[in-house]
């Protein structure tokens, strides 16, 4: 079962019922970069201490009482010429 490919509703869901957890996600995705960035190069800056972070808070609380938000675990992707405060934005679009 490859969750990398699921819809994020389904990652949710998932969450929700503990059949997954955001840090296991994360560690599919990260294994998925892993392989796959050396021939794409999609992605600039990698920032998966932070991600695996929030992913553990997430983790958290889907274990609590409903406390976790609408799309809590579900980590996303920033363009590099958005500017993030603390991150480096390189502008590497052709746009």
């Amino acid at each position: 079962m490859d969750v990398t490919a699921w819809p994020a509703t389904a990652v949710l869901d998932a969450f929700r019922r503990r059949a997954l957890s955001p840090v296991e996600y994360l560690e599919a995705l990260a294994v998925r970069i892993e392989t796959l960035q050396p021939t794409v190069n999609a992605l600039g800056d990698l920032y998966l201490d932070e991600a695996f972070d929030a992913a553990r808070r997430a983790a958290a609380r889907y274990a609590g009482r409903g406390s976790a938000r609408a799309l809590e675990g579900l980590p996303v992707v920033v363009k590099d010429e958005t500017e993030v405060a603390g991150k480096r934005t390189t502008n590497g679009s052709l746009l």
